[in-house]
């Protein structure tokens, strides 16, 4: 066994940074998965040739492709909004809406990223909208702006993790400061709270319909509008929304991540006693969203 418990700390340290660059992978195995999926369901690749820096896409011969009676799938899209490049986790088109998500491979959130996640995600949002104003076939098309949580079950976790960045309906249209707010930004823009109220998603949308972001006379508080914008969904509701099986994607991300893990394994010089440690730590303290459902017996191989 050990020698000492600066032995056993260590090796925690090690099998920590093995979890941690195991989650870092699967992570992109991710989106990998959620696109091939889309994919095999009949939508067609979204992503077109990059601009000449090779970083990023133009938006246009983007949009230009898209079939309106078509369902479209992209991931990890790069254009040019605002000078700057913005990525987006996944783009998806259908039924004459488009879904941007900024996905979250886990349930825990690091809220110092929360608020330039969700910035960069409303520019994505605001420069999609701008550009699709220059086709015809994109009247009144619909954006829906969302961050998943692939394995958060309960929709307000996700709105408590981003600290106040992004706002459920009930908290939103319950601060009379916010009501305020949007009464003025619908009377500039000739619209009326009514049938909307306590509905963001159509509220959202006849938004981005009448407000001209680039008129300083009704240009609105970005931040103000960022919040109620973005919303948040579940996994679940995600793989609902888009017909992705539920029980296939997870069984895949668990197989991959006991993968991921196991090549790291092959590269570390484990002793006998750490890969005990290794074992303990997998089944108490070192439980990550990811394997608290996998079995024993899949640790076979490194008992």
């Amino acid at each position: 066994m050990f020698n000492s418990t600066n032995d056993i700390i260590g090796s925690i340290g090690k099998f920590s940074s093995i979890i941690q660059s195991s989650t870092i992978k699967i992570g992109l195995y991710t989106e990998e998965l959620i696109y091939n999926q889309l994919i095999d369901n009949g939508y067609t690749d979204l992503t077109p040739p990059l601009n000449n820096d090779n970083k990023s896409i133009n938006i246009s011969d983007m949009l230009k492709q898209i079939d309106t009676n078509k369902k479209y799938i992209g991931k990890k899209i790069r254009f040019n909004g605002e000078n700057k490049n913005i990525e987006l986790d996944l783009l998806i088109y259908e039924n004459h809406t488009f879904y941007l998500y900024e996905l979250k491979s886990s349930s825990r959130f690091d809220t110092k990223k929360s608020y330039s996640e969700v910035t960069q995600l409303f520019k994505a949002l605001i420069t999609l909208k701008k550009n699709t104003e220059n086709f015809e076939k994109f009247n009144n098309v619909k954006f829906e702006t969302q961050i998943c949580s692939l394995y958060e079950e309960n929709v307000k976790n996700i709105y408590t993790g981003f600290k106040g960045n992004i706002l459920d309906s009930a908290t939103f249209f319950n601060d009379k400061k916010n009501l305020s707010k949007i009464n003025l930004y619908l009377k500039k823009n000739s619209l009326k709270l009514g049938n909307e109220k306590r509905n963001l998603s159509v509220l959202t949308n006849n938004l981005l319909q009448k407000i001209d972001f680039n008129d300083n006379k009704t240009k609105c508080d970005l931040n103000f509008l960022m919040k109620f914008m973005i919303s948040a969904t579940t996994g679940k509701d995600f793989f609902n929304k888009h017909n992705i099986n539920n029980e296939l994607f997870f069984s895949l991300i668990k197989k991959q991540f006991i993968n991921f893990i196991n090549e790291k394994l092959e590269t570390e010089e484990l002793s006998v006693s750490e890969k005990q440690c290794f074992k303990i730590c997998l089944d108490n303290f070192l439980i990550t969203d990811y394997i608290q459902s996998i079995p024993n017996d899949c640790f076979t191989t490194i008992n």
